[in-house]
């Protein structure tokens, strides 16, 4: 039995809804399908035939039961299930089950208009899903989250903010975002912050330092960005904060090594030409004016050709060393040494230069001194001293080597009693980056990195260096190194 004498809301059929009238013994009297592949049975076989004869008996429960409280109540009832259609797929739809004024062969009857509504449900479970994944990143990502308002105050915060800057959720409610911004970087913020507030951006992205809970400071990566409504207006800006101080530290170093290759390009690219232009000269003048230079003046020019040729070489020597000492291609192979004998072995190596200007180098290092240490590393380190010494003494001057005992460690001192420097002179000592360099007593030319190479070397066993020294009274660089086990028990025994 059809009822198209009904009048049936045109507005259902263009959504393509379903139209069912069903009288009170649950059986169908008419069906209106705007799509009919919407339809559990086809439409013929669904009409005169009751809801048991057409559903499995989930539904039939569901839709009998509708349909006797909606009869029961005399008024709508509205339900939500999910069927299998003919065609196979599986949908949601949403029931709305209402009384008919009218009777049916003396039988009360009710109208369902149903509406398929999947896409509506997929749309809420994808956003269920997605608020799901948002909260999963939000609690377990490295990365501080934070949410604050457009007034700058934070209203929410994750773990990893927390633990950031080491404030609780609870207190960071209580603090301004202007906090944790320095005050150089203030100017610059607030105006990423007012643009993104006043919708004229929707992001920024700032490298800045943060100051902590405890005082401490950490570099940070921070994205901000807006959050907005269903009118696409700003209500919120979430702020992702990423731990960057390891990344700034390693930029620093990096830095640092930059200057320090640029100094040593430039050391290599200046300095050690002086002393070769030098040898070239003199070279040339003996060649031009051999048949008459006079023999107290070509005598002479030798010598200042062998120091020239002496200063080249330590300086290559020393370049060398240096270079390797930054690459890591040098590793501690320490060993006992005597120190008195290794002392002897460098004054003699510097003999030439130290009779050339008539220095005695006097070695009072006790002669069981042993000390653990890399041959290598420290024959490089008394040599600098030993050859600077000379350099910056006068004629017939004096060095002394010597030794103290301090713990496990040996005092190395190299006392000489030559031009001695000022305040200023001695701060400059030890660093590339604060080239000091003069000429010594006979002009002798020096670029200040034999110092540098004695501190890194010293550096490498956990030392120290330092000098002390008055102008005209001389100067004294000392150094500790580590005691030989069996130096320090017969020091032990004989104290």
């Amino acid at each position: 039995m059809e009822f198209n004498n009904l009048e049936i809301d045109s507005a259902s059929q263009a959504n393509q809804d379903i139209i069912l009238i069903v009288n009170e013994d649950y059986f169908f009297l008419d069906v209106i399908a705007g799509n009919e592949d919407l339809l559990y049975r086809q439409k013929h076989e669904i009409l005169g035939n009751s809801i048991a004869a057409i559903y499995e008996e989930e539904h039939v429960e569901l839709f009998t039961k509708v349909i006797k409280d909606t009869l029961a109540a005399n008024n709508t009832t509205t339900i939500r299930y999910n069927l299998t259609v003919m065609t196979g797929a599986d949908l949601y739809f949403e029931a709305v089950c209402s009384p008919m004024a009218i009777k049916f062969d003396d039988k009360r009857a009710v109208i369902i208009t149903v509406k398929n509504i999947t896409e509506k449900i997929e749309t809420q479970k994808a956003l269920k899903a997605s608020e799901t994944n948002f909260h999963n990143i939000y609690e377990t990502a490295n990365a501080g989250i934070a949410i604050k308002n457009k007034e700058g105050f934070y209203i929410a915060a994750n773990k990893a903010f927390e633990n950031l800057l080491g404030y609780t959720e609870y207190e960071l409610k209580q603090i301004h975002f202007t906090q944790f911004i320095s005050a150089e970087d203030m100017e610059h913020e607030m105006f990423l912050h007012n643009e993104l507030i006043n919708d004229k951006t929707n992001k920024y992205t700032i490298e800045k330092k943060f100051i902590t809970k405890s005082g401490k400071t950490i570099w940070g990566s921070l994205h901000v960005s807006t959050i907005r409504d269903e009118k696409n207006t700003s209500t919120h800006c979430i702020s992702v904060l990423v731990d960057i101080t390891d990344r700034k530290m390693h930029e620093e170093v990096l830095t640092n090594l930059n200057k320090t290759k640029d100094k040593f390009f430039s050391i290599i690219s200046h300095d050690l030409q002086n002393p070769l232009i030098g040898i070239i000269g003199l070279g040339e003048v003996l060649k031009e004016n051999i048949d008459t230079i006079e023999s107290w003046e070509r005598d002479r020019i030798i010598r200042w050709i062998i120091e020239g040729s002496q200063t080249a070489r330590n300086l290559l020597i020393n370049l060398l060393e240096w270079s390797r000492s930054q690459t890591n291609q040098i590793d501690l192979k320490p060993n006992v040494v005597n120190l008195y004998d290794l002392a002897e072995k460098n004054i003699l190596l510097a003999r030439n230069i130290a009779e050339s200007k008539k220095i005695s180098v006097i070695n009072q290092i006790p002669q069981n001194c042993a000390v653990w240490v890399d041959i290598n590393i420290i024959n490089t380190i008394i040599r600098n001293l030993i050859v600077n010494a000379i350099k910056f003494t006068h004629e017939s001057g004096n060095i002394e080597i010597y030794t103290t005992i301090e713990n496990d460690n040996c005092i190395v001192s190299i006392k000489d009693s030559g031009i001695g420097m000022n305040k200023d002179q001695l701060e400059r000592l030890f660093n590339i980056h604060s080239k000091f360099s003069r000429p010594g007593t006979y002009n002798e030319k020096g670029t200040g990195l034999g110092l540098i190479l004695c501190k890194e070397f010293v550096d490498k066993y956990n030392g120290k260096i330092w000098a002390t020294s008055a102008v005209n009274e001389g100067s004294t660089f000392s150094f500790t190194i580590p005691l030989a086990e069996s130096h320090i028990a017969s020091y032990a025994l004989n104290d």
